[in-house]
């Protein structure tokens, strides 16, 4: 299995933890080059290369509205051109239930993303890849402010679950007990 990730792996986080515990995997981020705000030919190609041996896309960072849904959709029409049956897990916020957040574009992508997935989702007979939408109530990024937050490691356990098992599972919420 070969996982491909946005994010930058030297920051800590998810896709921090990604590297840990799966070290050939591949990321994209402006530290690496990546534009997903300026997308070319370059990046096209870029983005198709990493793309094309795995089977375990994490689509975790927000750049801006709607490049996390331009990312799955890519995605998911790359791998049914290539004939990839791979997974495609998608981070949320849980910032998605509060009424008051729903004027912030952050929030309003968010949703949006969400109902993108959850539709892909219920496509997977027909496309062979499964979508499923994580929605996380914070992410311990090992500051302070944060300690009590979800961590990467418990984020990337229940992702692992989920692309292991052999039903589509849709939507999932981690949310921190302490």
């Amino acid at each position: 299995m070969k996982i491909s990730c946005t994010g930058n792996p030297s920051k800590h986080g998810i896709a921090h933890e990604v590297k840990k515990r799966w070290p050939d995997s591949q990321f994209a981020s402006q530290s690496n080059g990546f534009d997903f705000k300026n997308w070319t030919a370059y990046s096209a190609d870029k983005f198709n290369q990493m793309l094309i041996d795995s089977q375990i896309f994490i689509n975790l960072i927000f750049v801006a509205p709607g490049i996390q849904e331009h990312l799955l959709d890519r995605v998911c029409s790359f791998w049914m051109e290539k004939d990839i049956k791979g997974h495609i897990i998608t981070i949320g916020t849980t910032l998605e239930w509060s009424p008051n957040q729903h004027e912030t574009d952050y929030v309003r992508s968010k949703l949006k993303l969400r109902e993108k997935s959850l539709e892909l989702n219920d496509r997977t007979g027909i496309t062979g890849v499964k979508s499923t939408y994580v929605i996380v109530g914070g992410i311990n990024d090992a500051r302070d402010q944060s300690s009590d937050l979800v961590s990467p490691v418990e984020i990337l356990s229940a992702c692992e679950w989920v692309w292991n098992n052999q039903n589509r599972i849709g939507l999932l919420q981690i949310d921190s007990c302490k």
